[in-house]
């Protein structure tokens, strides 16, 4: 049963696509984990064959349609849409204090063969299990390091905490995320895996930080304080990486490219490596063989053409230079992975919306609400939709919608829009002045200034900002 996989030799340009993906609700944060744990595993595998390319569990989770994860037809469909060889799927049936049956389910797209392999996980000395599946399916013996950093997770009680932190970044809670990162941090100091998500976290965390207009110094003197400890960077891709991202995050373009580059000489087949060193300017990207950023967009969507962000950014990229075909032809791909993406709804949107298409834009944004009954873009987007139909009451009711999910400070804007052309002079100020004081000091805020001076001076508002979506 594919012991021979990674054995293979090749003599074209050629790579070998593999995952691991967790199944089931039930034990779901040992799943989480375990899952995680074989994709490094897998991982060190590629430092040693530049020819096996490893999708990591968060851009897997981000492609996959989550509600058929746990049925073969559409994982065998899946598979072949992301260009898979192999992919290993986690379950563990039962979970005692002391170890749990782990479940290895192996699909072969290119034999659309499946196969499975049963083994036991020991929680206070786990490294037995990663040795052995390491040995079966890798067929290899060097470097331990990655399953010694595992044999530091000794309890249930780690592997499951572990295990709950992996599905807060994945569902974007990274708030909670780094509360558990910040205690296995303390507990397991000298735990690499666990210094690498922290520092993923802190650096999300810094994002959201920097939507709100706020810079924090702590996160960053934070994440160098866990980078310091000990690690050599210049031979850690991750480590590596993750500095390059947060060089980017401060704008700091010379050791970005510096950290980024170095990453992608230890690893250069990781997707987002290339993501983001196509944030840089394109002179940058010239050294390293790419004349443009959308052609390292490519090359990251070429090695993963699961990696979300590169596929969606390169859409936008098309949508802005009005190339509408091939940024089409983008997003429907992305929904033929998985039709249930929001973003690639999102995008499609935002292109009727610029081709003044309201019917296929009113549709998209209804499908998402189906997908997503509480998405507060989309709400605010059919508001937008409908006030450019001129039909102001089903605007006015999903600018209210998008208030009472998300408070989103645009819709106040538009519904002052709404009452000014309903010559309703009280509630209109009323809205455009709480646009002001909720939102951030950018043009809408200038508008509704604008907007509140004429009505006070019984002026027509005439020329109000044109009414634009995507949301806040």
């Amino acid at each position: 049963m594919g012991a021979f996989i990674f054995s293979i030799k090749f003599f074209q340009p050629t790579y070998t696509r593999i995952s691991c993906f967790p199944l089931g609700s039930e034990k779901s944060e040992i799943n989480l984990a375990v899952a995680n744990s074989i994709n490094q595993v897998l991982q060190r595998k590629n430092f040693r064959d530049k020819h096996i390319v490893i999708y990591n569990l968060e851009n897997t989770f981000e492609s996959i349609n989550c509600d058929s994860a746990g049925q073969f037809p559409y994982l065998m469909r899946f598979g072949k849409a992301v260009q898979l060889d192999y992919l290993f799927l986690v379950n563990s049936p039962s979970v005692l204090d002391n170890y749990g049956i782990v479940n290895i389910y192996f699909i072969n797209f290119k034999k659309d063969s499946t196969h499975m392999y049963v083994d036991t996980l020991f929680f206070s000395h786990p490294q037995s299990f990663f040795i052995n599946f390491r040995n079966k399916f890798c067929k290899s013996r060097e470097n331990n390091y990655f399953i010694n950093q595992q044999s530091l997770l000794h309890t249930r009680l780690q592997w499951e905490t572990w295990g709950r932190g992996i599905f807060y970044i994945l569902t974007n809670q990274y708030l909670e995320a780094e509360k558990v990162f910040q205690k296995l941090s303390v507990l397991l100091p000298d735990n690499q895996s666990i210094k690498k998500q922290f520092i993923s976290v802190l650096l999300q965390k810094a994002i959201l930080f920097k939507s709100q207009g706020k810079f924090n110094k702590d996160i960053y003197d934070q994440i160098f304080n866990l980078v310091g400890e000990g690690n050599d960077t210049e031979k850690d891709t991750v480590f590596s990486k993750l500095l390059g991202i947060m060089y980017i995050q401060n704008e700091n373009w010379n050791f970005a490219f510096e950290k980024l580059n170095k990453a992608l000489q230890i690893n250069a087949t990781d997707p987002e490596t290339f993501f983001y060193l196509s944030k840089l300017h394109a002179s940058r990207l010239r050294a390293l063989g790419y004349s443009t950023n959308i052609a390292i967009l490519k090359k990251a969507i070429f090695f993963n053409p699961a990696y979300l962000p590169a596929c969606l950014t390169l859409g936008q990229i098309y949508v802005e230079r009005r190339e509408f075909k091939k940024a089409e032809k983008i997003y429907r791909t992305i929904l033929s992975i998985n039709p249930r993406s929001v973003d690639a709804l999102h995008g499609l949107g935002t292109m009727y919306l610029l081709q003044n298409n309201p019917v296929d834009f009113i549709n998209i944004y209804k499908k998402i609400l189906e997908i997503d009954p509480d998405n507060s873009n989309a709400y605010y987007n059919l508001g937008i939709a409908y006030l450019n139909t001129r039909d102001s009451e089903n605007a006015e009711r999903f600018f209210q919608r998008s208030i009472e999910i998300d408070n989103l400070a645009n819709s106040y804007f538009y519904l002052g829009v709404i009452y000014a052309l309903r010559n309703n002079k009280t509630k209109a100020i009323s809205y455009f002045s709480q646009r002001i004081t909720s939102g951030k000091d950018d043009e809408y805020a200038q508008e509704a200034r604008k907007a509140i001076r004429k009505l006070q001076n019984n002026e027509k508002i005439i020329h109000l900002r044109s009414f634009h979506g995507f949301g806040n």
